[in-house]
């Protein structure tokens, strides 16, 4: 793989306050260590680290130490996931996208071993292997959506105050917006044996004018749909930007005591 097809995506992250707390700025504790500290963004160092923690839990006591560190763990680990679920896209849109422009410089004979010419298609081989990291671009992209929108469930992520639910609930409307296809797409693509057969959703006859199944078009994965219309994904750096976009902006909903970095 070159570095020309190589897509890196860094979210800036807002870090826990240490290893061993994952302590969600809430405007009461950042109030109480604006008033002992002064500042509630500082950077404390290891000692202030143990200072501060335990004023916090002499103040916040087990409200702190066990519901307030388990939740916000919880948040930290959606929030940390939700980043690598979108680097993994990125990882196998750069593979796809390398693979593609290799097979496309291939001479015909050259792009599957000698010994199954003749007896196989050119391109019964080659052909998979864009689609295999098309479709672990799809999952990915699944992914981040499925993480946003659990986020959005007050049942599920109780934990996640409502002023910072509300800023999420948008960025998945957004998000959705911005990937209206990517739900059937991927619903077409796990239940492929039901869209052969002519079945959508619970057995109902497929009302389709043409099946399309796992197909690439230009850099676009396309199926058939449940409802029998044609929707598809793409697979390319554009989507991923959009896509970053939004984790981003979800990273940024959340404060938390230690500031701002990059993370490669």
């Amino acid at each position: 793989m070159t570095n020309d097809y190589y897509y890196s995506i860094n979210i800036r992250k807002t870090t826990p306050f240490c290893a061993e707390n994952y302590i969600l700025k809430t405007s009461e504790i950042k109030l109480f260590l604006e008033r002992e500290f002064g500042d509630s963004m500082k950077e404390f160092s290891l000692s202030e680290q143990s200072e501060v923690l335990n004023k916090l839990k002499i103040k916040f006591k087990e409200r702190l130490t066990s519901n307030q560190y388990t939740s916000d763990k919880i948040i930290n680990d959606l929030l940390t996931n939700l980043e690598r679920f979108l680097k993994d896209a990125a990882l196998t849109c750069s593979l796809y996208i390398s693979t593609i422009n290799q097979i496309d410089e291939m001479p015909i004979q050259d792009r599957i071993p000698t010994k199954f010419i003749g007896k196989i298609p050119v391109n019964e081989y080659t052909i998979g292997i864009p689609q295999i990291f098309a479709h672990s671009f799809l999952d990915g992209m699944v992914k981040v959506s499925n993480t946003l929108r659990i986020m959005t469930e007050e049942r599920k992520t109780p934990y996640i105050e409502a002023e910072t639910r509300a800023k999420i609930n948008n960025i998945y409307y957004e998000f959705d917006n911005a990937f209206p296809n990517i739900w059937d797409v991927r619903n077409s693509w796990q239940h492929i044996e039901d869209r052969m057969r002519g079945k959508g959703k619970f057995e109902k006859e497929l009302n389709a004018k043409m099946l399309v199944l796992s197909t690439l078009n230009g850099h676009n994965l396309t199926y058939t749909i449940s409802d029998g219309h044609i929707h598809s994904i793409e697979i390319s750096k554009k989507s991923l930007i959009k896509a970053q976009y939004f984790v981003q902006q979800t990273w940024d909903c959340f404060e938390w005591i230690k500031g701002k970095e990059i993370i490669q």
